[in-house]
């Protein structure tokens, strides 16, 4: 399970981190953020205890936050909780992502109403990790 990946390695193992990113640059975040169902908010909330938070706004290489791909994955339970946990609201994707705001990017994939409702108040903060 997820809490034995965190827990201190045995000796020799390389530690698991939360902020630790792929070879596209995704970290924890980005991939919970893709699942939809089971026990994600419990997931996410030992990640942010683990220090996945520092990364809340972490741009993988195709430009997608933790957010977006929330966004893009239609996981609205997921989104609303790096939401009320900080996730950046102006953040642009980047590359072939056309340069879009969570928002923009819920206008183009799905135009769900709570997702527009949650990701309407665009803020000016950009925080990129």
């Amino acid at each position: 399970s997820v809490k034995l990946l965190l827990e201190p390695p045995a000796a020799g193992l390389i530690p698991i981190h939360p902020a630790n990113v792929d070879l596209y640059r995704m970290t924890a975040l980005h991939y919970i953020g893709s699942v939809t169902g089971g026990d994600q908010i419990e997931i996410l909330e030992l990640l942010f205890h683990h220090g996945a938070n520092q990364c809340i706004n972490f741009v993988s290489y195709d430009g997608w936050t933790p957010l977006h791909c929330c966004v893009l994955w239609n996981n609205y339970p997921m989104a609303r909780e790096l939401v009320l946990r900080g996730a950046s609201l102006a953040v642009r994707s980047s590359g072939p992502a056309l340069l879009l705001t969570p928002f923009e990017t819920a206008l183009r994939v799905h135009r769900s109403t709570k997702f527009l409702q949650l990701l309407a108040h665009q803020s000016t903060d950009t925080i990129l990790c």
